[in-house]
């Protein structure tokens, strides 16, 4: 007797295991869904995962495991760091009772900005006695928009002529050649164009018409990506990274101000559908939904650009009039761009330099331009 049921009990353990790799996975579900798909660096996200066991085998052994990008870090849930792949490994294990259904619900948080998906999970289903496991390999993907971190400008840049001043909107904003409010003593800033030959010559010191500002004025920041001549020569992401954070800072001053602003950007932009030819631009505005637009945008901003920073800025200032202000953030500037940015200079237009980092030909722009450039990189040269 006892004989027979070891001889049973090797059958049936041998059965299970030649069969256990299907009849495990048979009628086992998974889903998993999140409460936001918008959100902030390092904000709070609830993923809530639901697997159910369909049928009247109960799974005493169950490992769900997934690898995410190293950004993506839970908070309530232990996981490992993969350096070689820069990758996150997590793994729980549960077990499932016939016809159970659990459900679990964990935070995590991404502490970057960036377009995420969460796509791929496998679980491993293991039998009673550990020989034979079963393998799901399960699409259940999830997409998350980390929006930049909105910071306060004058942490960022500094204008290269007045490194103590506090920077707002206002310094972005040009001035209405229609609206002379009076006169005032010329500075080394100001263009040969506006001078007031009448109130130099009554003075008999240079004076310039001094202007006014008006409300109709907007604001396009323009992002270049590119920082080299050669693509793939040098993908700087820190100074991009400062790009965008000085994008967002800008565009959340200017709303606050009430100041129509938009973007444009040469970046291929992270995201699951097609590159897309164009440049990316959004159009000056104040409505309430530019904020989300342009963050949107900024949130997916790659190191890889589609043309180079020359066309970006001629296709951009060629499509608005003279009572925009241009601000091309930078790191890299080119002999062609600085001619097309002296050249919209001399006919009227008002450009702002951002520079990411230094650049060695920048002594070829023209002398009224205005510079900017980051704070931490100003202060330590």
């Amino acid at each position: 007797m006892i004989f027979i049921s070891i001889l049973f009990f090797i059958i049936i353990s041998f059965l299970l295991i030649r069969t256990w790799p299907e009849l495990s996975i048979k009628n086992v579900r998974y889903n998993r869904f999140i409460d936001k798909d918008i959100v902030f660096p390092n904000e709070e996200i609830v993923i809530t995962t639901v697997i159910s066991n369909h049928k009247i085998i109960p799974l005493p052994w169950i490992e769900m495991y997934s690898e995410l990008s190293e950004p993506i870090k839970y908070i309530d849930q232990s996981y490992k760091y993969k350096k070689n792949i820069n990758t996150n490994i997590y793994k729980v294990i549960t077990s499932l009772l016939p016809f159970q259904k659990v459900t679990r619900k964990n935070k995590f948080y991404i502490n970057k900005r960036g377009y995420y998906n969460i796509d791929n999970i496998r679980l491993t289903i293991g039998d009673f006695i550990g020989i034979s496991k079963g393998l799901m390999n399960i699409k259940s993907p999830i997409s998350i928009v980390v929006y930049p971190e909105i910071k306060n400008i004058n942490d960022l840049i500094v204008d290269e002529n007045e490194p103590q001043g506090e920077i707002s909107v206002n310094r972005f904003i040009i001035s209405d050649p229609l609206a002379i409010k009076g006169v005032r003593e010329y500075n080394f800033n100001d263009s040969f164009n506006i001078i007031d030959w009448k109130a130099t010559a009554r003075f008999n010191n240079l004076y310039v018409k001094d202007f006014d500002f008006t409300s109709e004025k907007s604001i396009q920041i323009i992002l270049n990506v590119q920082c080299n001549e050669i693509p793939w020569a040098d993908n700087d992401e820190y100074s991009i990274e400062k790009g965008v954070d000085i994008s967002a800072a800008i565009m959340n001053d200017s709303i606050e101000s009430g100041i129509p602003v938009g973007f444009s950007t040469n970046s291929i932009l992270l995201s699951d559908n097609l590159i897309e030819e164009k440049i990316i631009t959004i159009s000056p505005n104040t409505n309430i939904n530019i904020a989300e637009e342009i963050l949107n945008i900024l949130a997916r901003i790659s190191l890889l650009f589609k043309v180079k920073v020359s066309d970006l800025l001629y296709e951009t200032v060629n499509n608005y009039k003279r009572d925009t202000t241009f601000i091309l953030i930078t790191p890299y500037l080119d002999e062609k761009t600085i001619e097309i940015i002296n050249e919209y200079l001399y006919v009227g237009y008002s450009i702002k330099l951002i520079l990411l980092r230094g650049s060695s030909n920048d002594y070829l722009l023209d002398e009224n331009i205005e510079i900017f450039s980051l704070k931490e990189l100003y202060y330590d040269l």
